[in-house]
């Protein structure tokens, strides 16, 4: 990675992290460029993918409708599979 850009994935975080400063802690999860958003129950959920979205379209930024995955039972998320039952590590990411 070019020396100028070894910081970006940083600031672009802060970036997000200002811009979606607004909502609870609880509406969303992110890691560097991703998105995750969440609910409790499924109104909370699209009223928090509402909320996502009107926020990141004030704030001019471009997201790709290819990357969307809506409405999961369960994801994967920095190494391990989030559900209703709770988080689990992804087992092949686990040192033997």
């Amino acid at each position: 990675m070019p020396l100028g850009l070894c910081k970006a994935p940083a600031k672009f975080e802060r970036l997000m992290e200002t811009t979606l400063h607004g909502l609870s802690s609880e509406a969303y999860l992110m890691y560097l460029d991703d998105i995750t958003i969440v609910g409790r129950t499924f109104e909370d959920h699209l009223s928090n993918i509402r909320k996502v979205f009107e926020i990141l379209q004030q704030a001019k930024f471009k997201l790709s409708p290819k990357k969307y995955r809506f409405f999961r039972k369960e994801f994967a998320y920095i190494g391990h599979v989030t559900s209703a039952e709770g988080v689990i590590p992804i087992q092949r990411k686990l040192r033997q």
